[in-house]
């Protein structure tokens, strides 16, 4: 990779901690410069017994290579900081984490949380508004205006949704697909409002196999996919650092193998047992980290490009997912397509798996020319505006939007209302001018919240992120499809919080939904 370790690229690790003093990250970790919100100190390490999911994240990222110690990171020469903003979750703290007085000259920031997303929820309240404008102003001013790559995990919830809801009078804290053994997703990474931010670059994770991880959310917000393992079983979870002795971390006394102190790990400072898409997203820092280091005036969207001109096309031989309705056929997932723009992608793994390499070498390539201003339609409305029943067809409801700017597409939302009584059973699909389709909201997800017998929960102002359409123009109409996929029941599994025990839950039809306003926001260059 051209000598490249990520020297002098500060990439923060927002997390649980990070143990600053550990003898495979301290060297990497910038003094001073990372922080406790509890204690309000330099020291985040964790206090937990049980493992610290910050310091497996940092190691993924940076542990210090070529010292005769544990393994090494992508970028064994990036420099580190911690924040717990997990242990504090405030709106301030989060501002300044995210490039504000604490990360203001990061170059990447790793984010492995996320959201579980049981029910719709708008792009517009409070929170995300003011989340929104902070990190416009990020990514326009900092680092003199080359902002910050941030790097989001894109979920473990595939097969299970944690949640909170009670359906016929029992307690439930989580769902599991019915479906999952057919490939339909239970979480779509998009539903949570940061993976459908422009802001964000969406990781998906891979197990050695080079394919999906069994737990990893998916969806069209997915930028790239990178190796996060599975468990550690009969397929190879992540090896990175953990909470130093055997008697605190993943890794201790306890356990068995590596991580019970073996031969290869006799003081437990590290652990074979890290997964998730909490693995991917600091894996892909790390690549990031290297890109930076190699080309330094590179701004995030650079970054971002270079990740997908690069990214590596696998699982060739995936069979699209779909099913039958009354006697009509729908796609659950659609699998690789082609843009207009000549991008592969897939809901699954973006625009593929990272290449290091190959990134690296794009990043240093002479002829390599910086994307234009990142510029933006605001939210266009659709021609037609007046609610209307959505068919249980596969014809469905279309909207057009007709945008007049000529971008070359980086990011594509939708805007839209609707209500239904089942919302799993709603899919939502965008058309390019070009042709090209991308599935925003596939059919049969773990949307089940309207079955609380407390709440409904109808999408009102929700945004839904594709990247499908990269480098493709934005000019021309679009078309919104809304579809009903389901006229039967619709099956799920609840865990009981009063028993512990799997029940099967069957909900039925009782009525058409109903589509209300319909609108696209087109980012690009």
């Amino acid at each position: 990779m051209q000598d490249q370790t990520g020297s002098g690229v500060k990439v923060a690790v927002i997390d649980s901690g990070l143990e600053i003093a550990h003898e495979d990250l301290k060297a990497n970790v910038l003094s001073g410069r990372s922080y406790d919100f509890i204690n309000s100190d330099n020291d985040p390490t964790s206090w937990s017994r049980d493992g610290d999911h910050g310091t497996s994240v940092a190691g993924l990222i940076a542990a210090t290579g070529f010292n005769d110690l544990g393994g090494r990171g992508v970028a064994p020469d990036a420099s580190l900081m911690g924040l717990n903003w997990l242990q504090s979750q405030s709106f301030l703290h989060w501002q300044q984490s995210l490039g504000g007085t604490r990360t203001d000259d990061a170059r990447v920031i790793n984010l492995s949380y996320g959201l579980d997303v049981s029910g719709p929820m708008t792009f517009f309240d409070s929170w995300n508004n003011a989340a929104e404008s902070h990190l416009a102003q990020v990514q326009a001013s900092n680092n003199s205006g080359k902002g910050i790559v941030l790097m989001k995990s894109a979920g473990n919830s595939f097969e299970e949704v944690g949640t909170s809801m009670t359906i016929n009078g029992r307690n439930i804290y989580a769902i599991g697909n019915y479906h999952y053994v057919h490939r339909w997703s239970g979480h779509i990474a998009g539903t949570e409002p940061e993976s459908s931010s422009i802001y964000y670059t969406v990781i998906s994770a891979l197990n050695a196999y080079g394919s999906r991880s069994s737990y990893s959310s998916t969806g069209a917000s997915v930028w790239v996919s990178a190796p996060g393992g599975e468990y550690g079983t009969s397929s190879p979870a992540m090896i990175t650092t953990d909470q130093s002795g055997c008697s605190s971390g993943y890794a201790k006394s306890s356990e068995s193998g590596f991580d019970g102190g073996s031969e290869e790990n006799e003081s437990c400072n590290y652990t074979s047992s890290f997964n998730g898409t909490s693995s991917a997203a600091p894996v892909a820092s790390g690549v990031a980290a290297l890109i930076i280091a190699a080309n330094p005036d590179l701004h995030w969207r650079d970054v971002r490009h270079i990740l997908a001109a690069t990214a590596v096309k696998i699982d060739k031989s995936f069979l699209p997912v779909s099913f039958s309705d009354n006697g009509q056929s729908f796609y659950a997932e659609p699998g690789w397509i082609t843009n207009n723009a000549g991008y592969h992608f897939h809901n699954w793994y973006g625009f593929g798996m990272v290449d290091a390499t190959a990134a690296v070498t794009m990043a240093t390539d002479a002829g390599y020319e910086s994307l234009g201003p990142l510029q933006s339609t605001g939210f266009v409305s659709a021609t037609t505006v007046s609610p209307v029943t959505i068919p249980e067809s596969a014809d469905g409801v279309t909207r057009t939007v007709a945008i007049s700017d000529n971008y070359s597409v980086e990011g594509v939302q939708v805007r839209f209302s609707a209500s239904h009584s089942r919302d799993a059973d709603i899919s939502v699909e965008i058309t390019s001018p070009a042709g090209t389709r991308s599935l925003v909201l596939p059919p049969r997800s773990l949307l089940v919240l309207d079955q609380d017998d407390y709440q409904d929960a109808d999408f009102a102002d929700t945004v839904l992120l594709s990247n499908a359409f990269y480098g493709e123009s934005s000019q021309g109409n679009w078309t919104i499809t809304v579809r009903d996929t389901n006229s039967g029941d619709f099956n799920f599994f609840g865990y009981d919080a009063n028993t512990d025990q799997t029940v099967l839950i069957t909900t039925s039809n009782p009525a058409s939904g109903t589509l209300g306003s319909v609108s696209l926001r087109i980012y690009g260059h």
